[in-house]
């Protein structure tokens, strides 16, 4: 199993129609913190895959945006203070932010 983790800092080429090229061997995103909902869900669009991601200690509960109020992006799980188990029996769970 491959997995896409991104975190923190938006790079530019996981943001344009390379990323179909570069990764299109990957089986699911993990989204680590900091990244806003519109970044996370370009990735998930263009790779058509699973996402799982959790909030960083920078990031706001809600993001606004023309859609109005939104606690998560588009087609992605919430791990935090959660387990799950995708459908390749690989068990994920997160805790977002820090102290």
């Amino acid at each position: 199993m491959k997995l896409l983790a991104v975190s923190d800092v938006e790079i530019g080429f996981l943001y344009s129609p390379m990323i179909r090229d570069r990764y299109q061997d990957i089986d699911l995103i993990l989204s680590c913190g900091d990244l806003p909902y519109f970044y996370i869900e370009y990735m998930i669009s263009m790779l058509n895959i699973p996402c799982y991601f959790v909030r960083g200690n920078h990031a706001s509960e809600r993001e606004i945006g023309m859609e109005g109020d939104r606690r998560f992006p588009w087609g992605a799980v919430d791990l935090h203070r959660h387990g799950v188990e995708d459908d390749t029996g690989l068990l994920l769970a997160g805790l977002e932010g820090s102290l």
